[in-house]
């Protein structure tokens, strides 16, 4: 668990200089660099929020109420990073098209969005804490893995279905984040205590 606090520690750290440098300097107003902000905020608030966590889960048996809801919300923080982030990668793929296809996405996103808040506040979800090892796990976690999973196939369709009004060069990066987000979910499938990635 040290390990995982010392990571988290860490990225804290990294945001909070990516949060001082990206508003310190104005940005041309438009809903890719919106959406980006709050992503960038969201990330931040998520860290913090997975930083309780792995008290909460070590510290249940004291504050089991406390336990329960931090890592709902922590659950629920990613269902909200992966919608938002599904949201930005319809902005930039789909460019003049956006008008028509972003409505019905949305409307689709909103729906699925709030079935899956449901489904993750309500489905079961236990705590696993031995040999300095946190984690959770149960069927709220394995919805939402089938979730992000759902979204990296969305994320990639999208890229690729929209190819001829892509400048390949500058989307290098978000592939890379992509397939960061694929193989630190496969790793977290077959290895749930080991720490890979911080939404």
């Amino acid at each position: 668990m040290q390990m995982g606090i010392s990571s988290i520690g860490t990225c804290i750290i990294f945001g909070i200089i990516i949060l001082i440098i990206y508003f310190s300097k104005k940005r041309i107003s438009g809903k890719e660099t919106k959406i980006y902000k709050y992503l960038l905020i969201l990330s931040f608030l998520g860290l913090i929020i997975e930083l309780t966590c792995c008290f909460a889960v070590a510290n249940k048996d004291y504050y089991p109420i406390f336990t329960i809801l931090i890592n709902r919300l922590w659950l629920i923080h990613i269902a909200n990073w992966l919608f938002l982030f599904t949201i930005y990668i319809v902005n930039i793929s789909f460019n003049d098209n956006i008008g028509i296809m972003y409505k019905n996405i949305k409307i689709f996103l909103m729906f699925l969005y709030v079935i899956s808040v449901i489904l993750l506040l309500f489905l079961p979800l236990n705590y696993y804490y031995e040999n300095d090892i946190v984690y959770s796990y149960g069927l709220s976690t394995k919805y939402l893995s089938f979730l992000s999973l759902c979204c990296i196939v969305f994320w990639a369709i999208s890229i690729i279905f929209n190819k001829k009004n892509i400048e390949w060069k500058k989307y290098i990066p978000l592939f890379s984040l992509i397939g960061c987000v694929f193989i630190a979910l496969l790793i977290r499938i077959s290895n749930p205590g080991f720490l890979v990635i911080s939404v």
